[in-house]
């Protein structure tokens, strides 16, 4: 099995190929969902399933040297997993894992105990949710549809957080820490499941 990693809305290159040509190759997601078909030599999308339409491209001019890889474009979380090169009368297809990885970006931050300081977090896609934690499990806050939640927030937060609400809309998605406390030292992350992005911010408190 090769594995291929990529961000989340990159273009991927699938490997695969074989010493022989072939004229019939059958490219599969998790063994059933049709990516691309290679039939009599010629690409051929007629079973292709809707997911993967206009995203698929193969290089027929490759063909006669044994390459049988394709491209896809915009690659999605659910997406990621065994993509196999069928070839007739082979038992063993060629192999690909396609593993989605999230984009992470990083901030250090120094503060003092008592004080005021603001976390920053902001991007220029669109992002629906967005999800602030401290050292990967306790919630700081949310902001849902563009609209701030505290109905999951930890107590140690309680009546600390403030965010800016008419920011979010133009995708600063900040939020002040007030009254801190040692405690609050740690790694904070500002998650975008949907953009597959990441922002850490490390706080120390002294």
């Amino acid at each position: 099995i090769r594995t291929v990693e990529a961000f989340l809305g990159e273009t991927v290159i699938l490997p695969c190929e074989r010493v022989q040509t072939a004229q019939n190759v059958y490219w599969r997601y998790m063994d059933s969902i049709t990516v691309c078909d290679i039939i009599r030599g010629k690409a051929n999308f007629e079973e292709q399933d809707p997911v993967f339409k206009d995203r698929v491209q193969l290089f027929p001019l490759e063909f006669v040297k044994g390459n049988f890889s394709i491209k896809l474009r915009n690659v999605d979380w659910s997406e990621e997993g065994i993509y196999t090169c069928n070839f007739p009368n082979t038992i063993v297809p060629e192999t690909v894992q396609l593993s989605i990885k999230v984009l992470t970006k990083s901030v250090t931050i120094d503060a003092v105990v008592g004080g005021n300081v603001i976390l920053p977090c902001s991007t220029e896609q669109t992002a629906q949710n967005v999800y602030w934690r401290h050292n990967d499990t306790t919630t700081v806050c949310d902001m849902i549809q563009g609209n701030v939640d505290f109905d999951e927030q930890h107590s140690v937060f309680q009546g600390r957080v403030e965010t800016f609400p008419s920011d979010i809309a133009k995708g600063n998605f900040s939020i002040q820490l007030r009254k801190l406390k040692k405690s609050d030292a740690g790694i904070y992350t500002c998650n975008f499941p949907s953009i597959g992005i990441t922002h850490k911010v490390y706080l120390k408190v002294t």
